[in-house]
């Protein structure tokens, strides 16, 4: 139902975004069989896409994926709830079957999607709740009340919804850093990761032919752009090549320490493993094609990709810098931070959220928003790719990704999300 037509002005909880993250607090109640308490109670999903996009997002990477298929699928076998058809699917049976192997993109979004449409169906036998595309919030606004717990929603048309709490799954945009004179030859990672780069990185290469592509980042991102640009364009075009230019240094995943030391991989046992899984370098390593290319390049087998280091910024590294004036591609991926949505205390000052280092949303070990202040907003949630939740005995993850958000839908779609299911449902009684 679109926010026009919607009915519902107070909703017990208000969930900004349908994307994986968001359509995981449905997820994750299934799974505890209390969606429909969820429901009944009254939750609200707007998202800014389209009725087809809820669930699956921007998920529109024409890549392989960074995991396993069947960590993506987070409906649990063997319970019964509004949600489980979804898992007797193509989809979500083609990634259970994939077993410990990589899978398309495209494939964990049709799944996605699908899980967004069930949500759709489920939601029209409940009153209190609903599901509202083309629907963008402008800010969240805290008003009087005795528990400090009551918002305003504004969205961008105008309209306002009143909700005790409110869940941030706004998901993240890329980061686009100045580089002065060469920001005007700035392509996204993302932008080749979907494929919408390819024509203006065509004609760029052909009148510019054996100029040098460069990568900026360490990232998965960057080693999938380098991966895509080999898959897709043709040999001629890449005479110059491709040289990725890292500050940081390149780690990769092995799903256990045996696994690692077979490889002849260098790391700490203490800092770079996942105590609860035995994984190396579960959040931080590559994985997959990015990871296979990385080790292709370090081996020799190869030659079209080269590595480059540099030291404090790319503008200010000699090396660096001279590579980025005579760069006719210049394709970043520095990360992606929150598409942030501002909120308001009563008086209309800025209360939050605070936004760390990486530009994520701050928030404490059970995914409750942390404010300007750096005081928690009460009834106020985040989870995501937008939200800076760090490793911790819940998460796993090893002691030298500190510093670096849990990214993963697995977690979207259960432990993060059934943090703050428990929350809210203890508020709701």
């Amino acid at each position: 139902m679109s926010e026009n037509s919607s009915k519902i002005q107070s909703p017990e909880t208000f969930v900004i975004g349908a994307g994986p993250a968001g359509i995981g607090l449905a997820v994750a109640a299934d799974n505890l069989q209390k969606l429909d308490l969820l429901l009944r109670q009254g939750t609200v999903f707007a998202d800014s896409g389209d009725e087809g996009g809820i669930g699956g997002g921007r998920l529109n990477y024409q890549i392989k994926s960074n995991s396993v298929g069947p960590e993506f699928v987070c409906l649990d076998e063997g319970v019964d709830g509004l949600l489980s058809v979804v898992r007797q699917g193509f989809a979500a049976q083609a990634l259970l079957e994939s077993g410990n192997n990589i899978v398309d993109l495209p494939l964990v979004r049709q799944y996605l999607r699908e899980l967004g449409g069930r949500l759709i169906e489920v939601v029209q036998d409940f009153p209190n709740s609903d599901v509202l595309p083309n629907t963008t919030i402008d800010s969240v606004h805290r008003e009087d009340s005795r528990d400090g717990r009551r918002f305003s929603v504004l969205t961008a048309s105008g309209n306002v919804w009143r909700s005790n709490n409110v869940v941030l799954a706004t998901g993240a945009e890329e980061q686009k850093i100045d580089l002065g004179k060469n920001s005007e030859k700035i392509i996204l990672s993302t932008d080749v990761l979907t494929g919408e780069a390819f024509e203006d990185i065509t004609e760029r290469l052909i009148d510019n032919r054996g100029s040098e592509i460069v990568i900026l980042g360490s990232s998965h991102s960057a080693f999938s752009a380098a991966w895509k640009l080999l898959e897709v364009l043709p040999r001629d075009l890449l005479a110059g090549g491709i040289k990725i230019l890292h500050r940081s240094d390149i780690k990769l995943f092995y799903n256990s320490i045996a696994e690692a030391e077979a490889d002849g991989y260098e790391f700490d046992p203490v800092e770079d493993v996942c105590l609860p899984t035995g994984k190396v370098f579960r959040y931080s390593g590559l994985r997959g094609n990015a990871k296979q290319l990385y080790k292709d390049v370090c081996e020799g087998t190869e030659s079209r990709v080269k590595l480059q280091k540099y030291e404090g910024s790319v503008q200010t590294d000699a090396g660096a810098s001279r590579l980025l004036d005579q760069s006719a591609v210049l394709i970043q991926a520095f990360g992606h931070k929150a598409r942030k949505v501002p909120v308001f205390d009563k008086k209309g000052r800025e209360i939050g959220p605070l936004l760390d280092e990486r530009g994520k949303v701050e928030v404490d070990d059970t995914a409750r928003v942390i404010g300007l202040n750096r005081e928690i907003i009460r009834g106020l949630f985040a989870l995501g790719l937008g939200h800076g939740r760090k490793p911790s005995e819940a998460t796993g993850g090893e002691r030298s990704a500190k510093n670096n958000p849990v990214d993963s839908i697995n977690y979207f779609q259960d432990t993060i999300a059934k943090d703050i299911l428990r929350q809210i449902l203890k508020l709701i009684s």
